[in-house]
């Protein structure tokens, strides 16, 4: 995380497209050491709309949070535009790497193709005519290459029991060799790009040094929404993890997940460790973390002290 600054900043909350944003931020993105980068294993576009939709529940915080001490305070005010600027990186990424020459309704007609070989294969299994096992190893319809491949994979197998089949498929001639022609266009046009390696290679740097900046962000503006929100309670349902993005859940925090690290809100905004969010994960008390009690009758602690839940203040 880069060094936190005590000089204003000004909060960014502003409309606009996203390939501006990505435009605004390039050269910050493009200055995100490559060492840093974070692995893209999430839905882009869902981290955009549930991320966003997160970040203007706390919008009125974020003033609050721009005052506190030790918070990289560009970060944080700038959180918002860099996920607008995500969004226009993974556009970009999108159309580097997406094939030319399938149109939507060429794959919606295969995807129709696919239904009616298969229903008819389905058929002939059911009455043993052709190896139901066979069925089970195709992919399904997740993709236009799986759904190609499926299509001429039952082909295949109807082709391959031509004679026990004879008169008994509800397919013709002709209705195969469509099937198999628009199959095979498909395919062909998933070998061809627009864009080449290098830019491919580019458009997906760009996307993961964006992401990372965002998550950067993200974990900052946490960070204070924690601190503030710490009485509440309620930090993970505001913000919630980005690997997660199940708002109004709040999950429970384990051992392995304090051994992890698994949020980046383990340290406080503030210049001393002692306070709320010291050392917590997910909003949580940590080791370190003074835990409210209710007043009673002083009893000897049955958790050993500097662990979580035991007595803070219990001498050493």
């Amino acid at each position: 995380m880069t060094e936190a600054s005590n000089s204003p900043a000004q909060l960014v909350i502003s409309e606009g497209d996203l390939d501006a944003a990505y435009q605004r931020h390039r050269a910050t993105i493009a200055a995100v050491p490559k060492e840093s980068y974070l692995p893209v294993n999430i839905d882009i576009e869902s981290v955009h709309t549930k991320g966003m939709a997160s970040l203007m529940k706390v919008r009125h915080l974020l003033p609050e949070i721009l005052a506190l001490p030790q918070i990289d305070k560009e970060l944080v005010a700038q959180c918002e535009d860099y996920l607008r600027a995500l969004g226009g990186a993974h556009i970009l990424h999108l159309a580097a790497t997406a094939p030319v020459g399938v149109l939507p309704g060429e794959y919606e007609g295969l995807l129709k193709r696919r239904e009616i070989v298969l229903a008819d294969a389905t058929n002939l299994a059911v009455r043993g005519l052709v190896p139901a096992d066979r069925l089970g190893e195709l992919r399904g319809p997740v993709s236009p290459q799986a759904t190609a491949f499926d299509v001429l994979a039952i082909l295949k197998l109807l082709e391959a029991h031509a004679e026990q089949i004879q008169d008994k498929s509800s397919l013709t001639a002709e209705e195969k060799a469509l099937s198999k022609a628009q199959a095979e266009r498909v395919l062909q046009a998933l070998t061809a790009r627009a864009f080449s390696d290098e830019e491919v290679a580019e458009a997906t740097r760009q996307r993961q040094a964006a992401f990372t900046l965002f998550v950067r962000a993200y974990e900052e503006v946490k960070r204070g929404v924690v601190f503030l929100r710490w009485h509440e309670g309620d930090a993970d349902e505001l913000l919630p993890s980005l690997y997660s993005l199940k708002v109004g859940r709040r999950p429970r925090t384990t051992g392995s997940e304090v051994a992890k690290g698994s949020d980046s809100t383990g340290e406080a905004p503030t210049a001393s460790s002692s306070g709320p969010g010291s050392g917590g994960v997910n909003g949580r008390p940590g080791p370190s973390t003074p835990v409210a009690t209710t007043p009673s009758a002083p009893a000897a602690s049955p958790i050993a002290p500097g662990l979580p839940g035991a007595e803070p203040f219990l001498p050493h």
